[in-house]
């Protein structure tokens, strides 16, 4: 193997390894969790429920709105395709 290809395949590596760390830094979610509480309940029948609570601070009501409306969506969605 050539050195040129070789110097070409790390270049090529630490150029994807740049854009994965940019993207990580860049892609935050519109809120910020203020508080998060879970709660777990289960009997001798073997029944469980789970509860979660959070608090979201959004900076921007339309992005309040947005996400409220994509997570409807989605977690009814996903509760059809879970049970």
């Amino acid at each position: 193997m050539s050195k040129s290809l070789l110097y070409m395949m790390i270049l090529i590596i630490v150029v994807f390894l740049v854009m994965d760390i940019v993207m990580v830094f860049t892609r935050k979610p519109p809120f910020e969790v203020v508080y998060y509480r879970a709660k777990l309940e289960y009997d001798y029948s073997g029944d469980a429920t789970f509860t979660t609570t959070a608090g979201l601070f959004f900076k921007k009501e339309s992005e309040e709105k947005k996400y409220l409306q994509a997570y409807g969506e989605g977690s009814l969605e996903t509760f059809k395709k879970y049970f």
